[in-house]
């Protein structure tokens, strides 16, 4: 969405792993083209005088705060994302997995959090594995068809074990198979990529 709607108001980031207040805020401020080589103090409102109420912001993997750094830094980074939506009235998405559903509403810090949860109007999860529907859609993307027979058999087995990443992945692989080869992509190569990993992955 960023990539293809950002006409300068789509600010995109991700947590990143191990992070505390001041990585956070180093991103946060790169992804709205503000210099990171300053304080804390002058990051923070560089960026909330950057960010207004046509400003979408969209922070990814945000659970990372709750599993990767010290305690208490994930109250530090959310509090600062409530301090940038109070004072500016941006919009903001907070994706993360359900580690960070489970500490939001049942966590130990879930009643401090109850001001940053109230602001939330809409609230969605997403399925364990994605339906058929969307995965024909990111088909469709590589020019194929719905999978069938095989094809089918190896993606679901894929889905329960590896997730929709891998999915990706393996239709990336396949079509540089395909193009090695001056093929059209076609399901077989989707296996063909599937068998040649797991070969490898046995040391075949």
């Amino acid at each position: 969405y960023a990539r293809r709607n950002n006409h300068g108001q789509t600010k995109y980031m991700r947590m990143p792993a191990s992070a505390g207040v001041q990585l956070f805020m180093r991103e946060l401020a790169r992804s709205c083209f503000v210099s990171p080589n300053r304080s804390f103090d002058g990051m923070r409102e560089s960026v909330l005088n950057t960010v207004d109420d046509k400003t979408l912001i969209i922070v990814d993997e945000i659970h990372q705060g709750f599993i990767s750094y010290q305690k208490g830094s994930q109250l530090k980074v959310l509090e600062v994302l409530r301090e940038i939506y109070d004072r500016t009235q941006c919009g903001m998405v907070l994706c993360g997995t359900n580690v960070w559903r489970r500490e939001m509403m049942e966590g130990k810090l879930c009643q401090v959090l109850e001001q940053l949860r109230r602001r939330g109007t809409i609230k969605i999860q997403l399925p364990a594995r994605p339906p058929k529907s969307d995965l024909d859609r990111i088909a469709k993307k590589f020019g194929l068809p719905p999978p069938e027979g095989m094809a089918y058999e190896v993606l679901k087995e894929m889905l329960h074990t590896s997730g929709l990443g891998m999915y990706v992945k393996y239709l990336q692989n396949a079509a540089r198979m395909a193009q090695r080869a001056g093929e059209k992509l076609s399901w077989d190569h989707f296996v063909q990529a599937h068998d040649l990993i797991a070969k490898l992955s046995a040391g075949i």
